[in-house]
């Protein structure tokens, strides 16, 4: 016999300005954890980092298309 168990769920993304993610001077984010840059003054697409488990966000590299 299977027993079968469906879990509805969402997943935010933490994400934010790059003004503000430069404070950001201690947040490690977890190992697979997507971080995004939203548009602002100066930048006209939302760019992306996927944590690591160990480096600062501000050490992370951006993820390129």
């Amino acid at each position: 016999m299977s027993i079968e168990k469906n879990i509805n769920s969402r997943i935010v993304h933490k994400h934010d300005i790059e003004t503000n993610w430069i404070k950001a001077t201690n947040f490690i984010p977890k190992q697979g954890e997507i971080i995004i840059y939203d548009i602002d003054d100066n930048h006209s697409y939302p760019r992306i980092k996927i944590g690591d488990g160990e480096k600062v966000v501000n050490d992370l590299p951006f993820i390129h298309e």
